[in-house]
């Protein structure tokens, strides 16, 4: 399952069965458990985070830690 948020509510009206989107903004309090993500993208967002360190510290608390190569 996917998940997109956004603070526009303009996404397709029809997406794939495997995406939903939320309106939410990312610079508030996340909601989600933390490690309930397998992976965080993000794009376009120049210019419009008003705290970089912020957010990436908070996205990575909602994925897991990384696994090493074990040999």
């Amino acid at each position: 399952m996917l998940l997109g948020t956004d603070l526009s509510p303009t996404q397709t009206p029809a997406p794939p069965p495997n995406l939903r989107f939320e309106i939410d903004d990312f610079t508030s309090t996340w909601t989600y458990p933390e490690n309930s993500f397998d992976y965080i993208h993000m794009r376009y967002l120049f210019g419009c985070i008003p705290d970089q360190l912020a957010l990436y510290k908070e996205a990575f608390k909602y994925c897991p830690p990384p696994r090493l190569n074990e040999q």
